[in-house]
């Protein structure tokens, strides 16, 4: 049915050329024209639901961007050497080790390195459970 989930980031028009230059010159992230030199970074994904323990009742739901990757540490070392800001240390959650780094226009996105295994490509989808 659904084969792949799209995330629009908006940004201002001043930083928008410049955020794609970061995340396809910096972050190398695999990508396409898509025309016009709007550029789809096609990555694989997830998309995880929690609740947000952080928030008020009656608050908004919120949205975090992250990037996940194998090797936290060398991955944060070689985008410190080519600039990038990380506005946090790295932590263990238990879940994984993450840290924060600020993107142009002052957005911040999560990096994290995983510690949970997605299931292989034959599983596709969560099965619902009995009643």
């Amino acid at each position: 049915m659904i084969d792949t989930i799209h995330v629009t980031v908006y940004t201002s028009d001043k930083n928008a050329n410049e955020l794609r230059s970061f995340l396809r010159d910096v972050l190398e992230l695999p990508g396409f024209d898509a025309g016009g030199g709007w550029l789809i970074f096609a990555l694989p994904g997830e998309i995880g639901f929690h609740p947000d323990e952080r928030k008020r009742d009656g608050d908004p739901a919120g949205q975090t961007l992250g990037f996940a990757c194998n090797n936290l540490d060398k991955v944060v070392a070689d985008l410190k050497n080519k600039g990038v800001k990380f506005v946090d240390e790295i932590r263990d959650e238990g879940w994984g080790r993450i840290t924060s780094f600020r993107m142009p226009g002052g957005m911040e996105a999560d990096l994290y390195e995983p510690r949970y295994r997605k299931p292989s490509a034959k599983k596709k989808s969560v099965k619902k459970k009995s009643r």
